[in-house]
């Protein structure tokens, strides 16, 4: 218990979650966006670079680096490509980018 006896709960992952920002404070990096100019947002985690565009099509698609080298792009079939993304802590939403359907991305390993 801690105090005012306060229950506490320990979390454990399997990977990092969490590091050390150069202003010394800790950060998520499991969900840390940030702008990525002239495409939309990238996140970084663990060596696997996301990108997200601002708008999602053939021609922007979800793209992911991985740590080999290759790259993984991919944008679902149907997509309405003037929907908006937006950016939230730690997800992209792209709300009803198809019919009834929002597609919300959250970099994560």
């Amino acid at each position: 218990m801690g105090p005012d006896n306060a229950a506490h709960v320990a979390q454990v992952f399997a990977q990092d979650v969490n590091e050390r920002a150069p202003n010394g404070e800790w950060r998520d990096v499991r969900s840390h966006l940030e702008p990525e100019p002239g495409y939309g947002w990238r996140a970084t985690v663990v060596g696997v670079t996301s990108h997200f565009p601002t708008r999602l099509s053939a021609s922007t698609p979800v793209s992911v680096d991985l740590a080999s080298g290759s790259t993984l792009n991919a944008v679902p079939e149907g997509v309405d490509s003037s929907v908006e993304g937006q950016a939230t802590k730690g997800a992209v939403t792209y709300s009803s980018a198809l019919p009834q359907t929002d597609l919300v991305y959250r970099p994560a390993l």
